[in-house]
């Protein structure tokens, strides 16, 4: 049980992660990758999953504008009712977060946090300009989220791992491959299946 303090703080990552040519992260909206083996198991191609991992090859602009999102990011306060995230890198629609969207925060395994801790609403998003002369670089979005609700148990890498078959339309697949596949904290776009997975995860409402 997380012991939620400071609930006024406001919280500053300013850890954006700026290795623009690690080519993981360089695909906002890849259209097709290849599935890594993992434990001996050679996967299937990503295409042929249920929940589509890949994100825009199927999906309209009114999907993109409907879209909510997952941010797994270092977060230092995880009661705080405001949390700032800096030039953030994004993939698989991340980079359309807009204001009024909803996000669900996750708190880095990388920087020693436990997973999924609270939703919200972006209140302000700003795309970071590129930089000049340099082909391939990875969408970076400026975002403040206010908290809207703080979750009831963790959701975290350890939990998630265990869903590696990318071919059962799980939610727990989805969040698995965007988020640990690759260990790079980053914005992401996820389907409405798993918004409803994570909403079960949340108590009261702040007004």
């Amino acid at each position: 049980m997380y012991q939620f303090r400071n609930r006024l703080a406001v919280i500053d990552i300013a850890r954006g992660q700026q290795d623009i040519q690690d080519f993981t992260a360089i695909v906002d909206d890849p259209v097709q990758l290849e599935a890594k083996e993992s434990a001996g198991r050679s996967l299937a191609p990503l295409r042929q999953t249920g929940i589509d991992l890949i994100g825009s090859n199927t999906l309209s602009e009114t999907d993109f504008q409907n879209m909510i999102y997952a941010i797994k990011a270092e977060v230092n306060v995880p009661g705080a009712e405001t949390f700032a995230f800096s030039a953030q890198k994004t993939m698989y629609g991340g980079k359309r977060i807009a204001q009024g969207d909803t996000i669900y925060i996750f708190a880095s395994e990388n920087e020693g946090g436990s997973g999924l801790i609270a939703k919200g609403v972006v209140t302000s998003a700003k795309a970071i300009a590129k930089k000049p002369g340099i082909a391939r670089q990875t969408p970076l979005v400026s975002i403040t989220v206010k908290c809207t609700a703080l979750a009831k148990r963790s959701l975290e890498r350890n939990e998630l791992n265990k869903f590696f078959d990318w071919n059962d339309g799980r939610p727990e697949t989805e969040l698995n491959f965007k988020f640990y596949r690759q260990a790079t904290n980053k914005i992401v776009g996820i389907s409405e299946v798993t918004a409803v997975f994570l909403g079960g995860y949340f108590k009261r409402v702040r007004i």
